[in-house]
């Protein structure tokens, strides 16, 4: 089972298997692509870089770009081999932490009122990132498959906007609920 350290280096091989790109490239990408289910910083990326490196499964080469010299890395055949032989391995569990749920599992209804606000801007991240997964949708579904992962990519988008739609949905009936009178409770604080 991978760790999420182990797991940035096959994040930065995998998209090293695309083509060449710098370490701001990777960032880029990853904020671009994968921000609604995952993070990288330029803190976990350029040592992880340096060691994929060391290992020998990337190349390091120095170019010019519009007169500006930058480091880009290549992916080598020792990399592309770890990047197959780790797609078929456990994935790490998943773990959620939303400081909105620890709020909520703490609260009594006659504090739900506070929770409010926090729960309808919930709601509304959700309703956005939903919306934008759904543009994602349309525009890369009647794409051809000139892509080997397009039928994967579009799988990781429909989980993403179940997930965000019952997020939703979730916050307004949370909502509704923590607004509703309170019952007699016994051990009130």
């Amino acid at each position: 089972m991978a760790k999420h350290g182990d797991t940035t280096r096959f994040l930065v091989l995998g998209l090293l298997r695309e083509g060449r790109l710098s370490g701001y490239d990777i960032r880029r990408l990853t904020r671009v692509r994968f921000r609604l289910f995952w993070s990288e910083s330029f803190g976990q990326i350029y040592p992880c870089l340096a060691r994929l490196a060391e290992e020998g499964l990337v190349r390091v080469a120095r170019e010019d770009a519009d007169g500006r010299k930058r480091v880009v890395y290549a992916i080598t055949p020792a990399g592309r081999r770890a990047f197959k032989d780790w797609l078929p391995r456990p994935a790490a569990v998943e773990t959620m932490r939303y400081e909105l749920l620890l709020k909520v599992y703490f609260t009594t209804r006659a504090e739900g009122a506070g929770l409010q606000p926090l729960l309808e801007d919930f709601k509304q991240r959700s309703v956005a990132s939903l919306e934008e997964l759904k543009q994602f949708h349309r525009d890369l579904s009647p794409l051809s498959r000139r892509h080997p992962n397009h039928a994967s990519v579009l799988a990781v988008i429909r989980l993403g906007m179940t997930v965000f739609k019952e997020f939703a949905s979730w916050a307004e009936e949370t909502n509704r609920l923590l607004a509703s009178p309170a019952p007699h409770t016994q051990g009130k604080d």
